[in-house]
């Protein structure tokens, strides 16, 4: 919930505090490897010398690198091995707002799971960051994220960039950062769409309330269609219906409700039936741990 922004903002605050800032998209292996190579690119264009960058590569504990940050941003496909007390965990498709709609739970989540431990600084200095959705990622100091208790500080989030004012006063716009329930992916999404359009709190609101009925009330027919199809053998379509009420449970309901858990444990007892193992064990761990 709101963790990318967090890391932008500190990055942002911080970047006089160290040499060099680093941003890896850390989704899969293939965006990781991309992004290290966008800032090769880039290091190289400022640093042409092969022989600078060649002694900067052979003494780590030059002023350039000594105080460098890097972000590992969205490592949700988490693969560690369980001999190191770490289980494997994917959790794509999670919950928390009403924006990303593309993110959605596939088989193929699973078989993007990579451990990270391998990409990171082998130095004892400077600052990584990972941002995960992931429980099992215990790697350094973990700070949680959670929910925004303080509707001035949702009503802040909705300030910020839609140049409305005064919304302390504006009852309607309270009960919108309360039925956001404090999710700031969420408010920055209505921030956004106010921002774009003329209109009003209790407008968006009215809008918010429709998309979430008919999302709330279409998902039990995705859940169902699950069963059917798994009953009848036809197992792939079987799986994107449980993906889709999975998806559509966790926006609507959140990924804690009794619906989703139920929905979460289908897929597991579906992954488990075709011996899938690992993916029953993956979907599991997400949602309990």
């Amino acid at each position: 919930m709101g963790k990318t922004q967090l890391a932008v903002a500190y990055t942002k605050q911080h970047r006089t505090d160290y040499s060099a800032s680093i941003w890896i998209n850390a989704t899969d292996e293939t965006t990781l490897k991309q992004s290290f190579y966008r800032a090769a690119q880039r290091i190289s264009r400022q640093y042409q010398s092969v022989l600078y960058i060649k002694n900067a590569v052979a003494n780590k504990d030059l002023n350039e690198t000594l105080e460098a940050l890097v972000v590992y941003d969205n490592y949700d496909n988490v693969r560690f091995d369980r001999r190191n007390g770490i289980a494997s965990s994917t959790r794509p498709g999670t919950a928390g707002s009403w924006s990303n709609p593309g993110n959605t739970l596939s088989g193929s989540a699973v078989s993007k799971a990579y451990d990270i431990r391998s990409y990171l600084p082998e130095t004892d200095h400077g600052t990584v960051i990972i941002t995960t959705r992931s429980a099992t990622v215990k790697l350094g100091k973990r700070i949680p994220l959670g929910k925004l208790r303080d509707v001035n500080d949702s009503l802040a989030i909705l300030t910020s960039t839609s140049n409305r004012n005064n919304l302390v006063e504006d009852p309607d716009a309270t009960t919108l950062t309360r039925r956001l329930n404090g999710l700031p992916l969420a408010l920055a999404t209505a921030r956004a769409y106010l921002d774009q359009v003329a209109t009003s709190y209790k407008e968006y609101l009215e809008i918010y309330e429709k998309a979430y009925i008919e999302l709330k009330d279409n998902t039990w027919v995705f859940h169902a269609l699950g069963n059917l199809y798994s009953d009848q053998g036809r197992l792939k379509e079987a799986e994107a219906m449980y993906e889709r009420a999975l998806q559509g449970k966790e926006k609507a309901l959140g990924p804690d409700h009794t619906s989703t858990l139920s929905t979460v444990n289908n897929l597991g007892i579906f992954y488990s039936d075709q011996g899938r193992l690992k993916e029953a064990e993956a979907i599991t761990a997400s949602y309990l741990y």
